[in-house]
């Protein structure tokens, strides 16, 4: 055994892994395990011509849509190396979220996720919606816009939560146009919505983890710090949310964000321990801080 390997066995490997944001070759491949465990699940919007009031012109329309904005930003990111390596990182940790989220009952049991249409995630901002059956057999939803900001983009956090609040005061809940329910509808649905995320410094570490052949990956996924963050910015919103749509007399707004709060109550409850065990180290997080801040809960 050499030096360097006496002084890695006393330290923990997961605090000195290889940053992503600088690596291609770990980004490209990560992408791809995404692709292939998130994506392939993706709703076909050609699955919706009976359903979708304009038929297959208003389907291709939105398809069109989808290849357009995804010109734009290329575009946009066309010489910005680290632009597009964030975007990649971002769309890597959207992934695990929809993926952990149910497969490590991050929301309790009840939960289960769907990732919505590129339409949906590009036009709507909603990346996944979460589905809570009830004992009644009905289901209550709610849209996920998934996001990973470095402190300095914190404005751009803010804009986005300020967006819920717009549809709110028209009267409107946030939509989506491309949803399949359990027993295989092809519908569209309004949805409660909140933004959950983390830093960069944060996705990485849980990607990294997520990717890894760690023999223990099972039980640090399941009791990973990941989810106390997104329970609390998701409590936090739905609160602020809900006290918003009583103001501006939304009543079904209100009505939708009040529900899903009393879920996630519930949620907290059944994780406090683990969320208190989580407390400090969660703290250091940009854009928890920004959440907490921007719902009053400072």
């Amino acid at each position: 055994m050499n030096f360097e390997d006496t002084i890695l066995n006393k330290i923990d490997r997961q605090r000195f892994q290889k940053n992503i944001l600088e690596n291609s070759e770990m980004r490209s491949r990560y992408l791809t395990m995404k692709r292939e465990k998130v994506d392939a699940f993706r709703p076909s919007m050609d699955d919706f011509v009976d359903t979708i009031p304009g038929g297959q012109e208003e389907i291709d329309q939105d398809k069109r849509e989808v290849a357009l904005r995804k010109r734009e930003f290329a575009a946009a990111c066309e010489g910005d190396v680290e632009m597009q390596a964030v975007h990649e990182i971002a769309e890597i940790y959207e992934g695990v979220l929809i993926d952990q989220i149910e497969k490590s009952e991050w929301f309790g049991s009840r939960c289960t996720i769907q990732v919505t249409s590129e339409y949906d995630d590009i036009k709507h901002g909603i990346d996944g919606v979460g589905i809570f059956k009830n004992e009644d057999a009905a289901s209550d939803y709610i849209g996920f816009g998934i996001d990973v900001t470095f402190a300095s983009d914190i404005k751009i956090l803010t804009k986005k939560l300020e967006s819920i609040k717009a549809v709110v005061r028209e009267k409107k809940l946030p939509f989506v146009k491309y949803f399949t329910d359990e027993d295989d509808n092809h519908i569209s649905i309004q949805v409660p919505k909140v933004i959950v995320g983390a830093r960069l410094a944060s996705a990485e570490q849980l990607i990294h983890l997520w990717a890894s052949q760690d023999k223990d990956k099972r039980e640090k996924l399941a009791t990973h710090p990941m989810q106390s963050k997104l329970i609390m910015e998701s409590l936090w919103q739905l609160r602020y949310f809900y006290e918003y749509a009583t103001q501006v007399d939304n009543e079904e707004a209100a009505y939708a964000y009040g529900k899903l709060y009393n879920t996630f109550y519930d949620i907290f409850l059944e994780k406090e321990e683990l969320i208190h065990e989580h407390w400090v180290d969660i703290q250091d997080d940009s854009v928890f801080q920004a959440i907490k801040e921007y719902t009053g809960n400072a």
